[in-house]
């Protein structure tokens, strides 16, 4: 099966004068992708810091990260601080497991450990960090526009 004629966007329709409102594809909203990298919140551990200054810089040069992404994206440094610390401070079973007078239990620090892979790991997909997900991400070209084209989309 084809995949049909492709959609012209909104504003060459309207340049055309063929604009009707019941065809208008409704152009998504362009975010304007980040020129450099804010700075790190100060709840953010090493660890988070090493990842969030290069990955951060390579997922800008890609042209990924934008100001509606850009949270997201804190917040997945945070929690591979957060399991890197713990995991490397945590690594024997024994310190894993906390003796109480009932018997033994996984302790309350792997509990985060383990909450912090768990969310880490959902966030991953969403920049392309993981071998599933990396050809779903669409990098978007920014070029930059010569004066002519900023007056047609206009």
């Amino acid at each position: 099966m084809t995949q049909g004629r492709k959609q012209l966007p909104d504003s060459i329709k309207k340049l055309q004068g063929s604009e009707n409102i019941t065809r208008l594809n409704n152009d998504k909203p362009n975010f304007d992708m980040l020129i450099e990298l804010p700075e790190a919140p100060l709840t953010m551990n090493d660890e988070g810091l090493k990842v969030y200054e290069s990955l951060g810089e390579t997922l800008l040069d890609a042209n990924i990260l934008n100001g509606s992404n850009i949270l997201s994206f804190i917040s997945f440094c945070i929690e591979f601080g957060v399991y890197y610390a713990g995991s490397m401070e945590y690594q024997t079973v024994e310190s894993r497991v906390e003796q109480t007078k009932y018997g033994s239990r996984v302790s309350s620090e792997h509990k985060v450990i383990q909450n912090a892979f768990s969310n880490w790991m959902k966030l991953a997909p969403e920049f392309g960090l993981t071998p599933a997900s990396v050809s779903k991400i669409i990098a978007i070209k920014q070029q930059k526009k010569n004066p002519i084209d900023r007056l047609l989309d206009d």
